[in-house]
């Protein structure tokens, strides 16, 4: 069964160093994934729309609105249930996905309707649920921060990127297998490019 600590140990091993037992074993290593683990995990899964972290939420309006621009405004889900939002994705209104918002803060500012129906990536705590090829990105990722404090080796350091970037091609490319995106259209993605 995976987890944090297996996904820990997974970057240790790859970088030769020894596992840890858990985030508290007072050791060099330890004190190093206890420290990095929840970010590395955290900008991996805000890096991609995954499949495995999207989720889905019902979320009632704000009692204050935005002061210009926009109609309403919507606390974004903290957790646990729902799970907190890391990226807002999607809103699906009117039979159709609309990305029409922005996100201040923890809100996000949208002329869309009451209730929001929102599509976000969740910061997802149970490694189990994600699918392995994303554990192993995260695992990969967390060993580039690592390798730098415990081993000197200049190649080693390269060889861990390039390794981690295949990893993160590896699962997106799995990622991309398992039905079908939310559709973009080719105005809003030039205007999110302006």
């Amino acid at each position: 069964m995976a987890s944090d600590i297996t996904v820990c140990n997974i970057a240790l091993d790859l970088i030769g160093s020894d596992p840890i037992n858990s985030f508290d074993d007072g050791n060099k290593r330890s004190n190093l994934c206890k420290r990095n683990f929840a970010h590395v995990r955290d900008s991996v899964l805000q890096g991609h729309p995954w499949n495995s972290a999207m989720r889905r939420a019902i979320i009632p309006k704000s009692t204050v609105a935005p002061a210009f621009q926009f109609d309403n405004s919507y606390p974004l889900p903290e957790g646990p249930t729902p799970e907190k939002c890391l990226r807002a994705f999607a809103i699906w209104e009117n039979q159709q996905w609309h990305q029409q918002f922005r996100v201040e803060g923890r809100n996000l500012l949208t002329d869309a309707g009451d209730p929001l129906n929102l599509l976000y990536i969740a910061q997802i705590a149970d490694m189990e649920s994600l699918h392995p090829q994303l554990r192993n990105a995260i695992a990969m990722s967390l060993a580039v921060l690592l390798v730098g404090n415990l081993t000197e080796s200049g190649r080693r350091i390269d060889a861990i990127r390039l390794q981690a970037e295949s990893a993160m091609n590896a699962a997106r490319r799995e990622d991309s297998r398992e039905g079908e995106s939310v559709p973009f259209t080719a105005t809003e993605w030039i205007d999110a490019r302006l």
